[in-house]
């Protein structure tokens, strides 16, 4: 790196400690909104930080119990009672259920891309 310019030495400098995400031709295909229950408590809850509580109401009234509860587990107790609340009033079809899971999982793949969440 001593040999190169000062602005060459920043680009490469800034590449190493800050690499591209990867292309979305990486996003692993067979991850599926029932796979956010594998995501550490930290990552969930970065996601949830991301993601429109409404698509988070209608999304879970398609998820498993056991997804669910380890997303509920990660909010506070005002908040959970407040998407359980909404979870009862929303009779969601399952093409809303399908949209709002895959408007989460946009979400996810964007975390991942730039290296915040891994996904395995």
């Amino acid at each position: 790196l001593v040999l190169l310019g000062e602005d060459m030495r920043k680009e490469v400098l800034h590449t190493i400690q800050h690499p591209p995400p990867p292309p979305l031709e990486q996003v692993p295909r067979d991850v599926g909104f029932e796979d956010i229950g594998k995501l550490s408590d930290r990552e969930i809850q970065m996601l949830l930080r991301e993601v429109d509580q409404i698509d988070l109401v209608v999304a879970l009234k398609g998820a498993s119990d056991g997804l669910k509860e380890k997303i509920l587990g990660n909010m506070s107790e005002r908040v959970q009672m407040f998407i359980n609340e909404e979870m009862s009033y929303v009779h969601a079809q399952s093409g809303r259920v399908i949209d709002a899971q895959t408007c989460i999982l946009k979400q996810l793949f964007q975390l991942w891309r730039e290296g915040q969440i891994e996904l395995v």
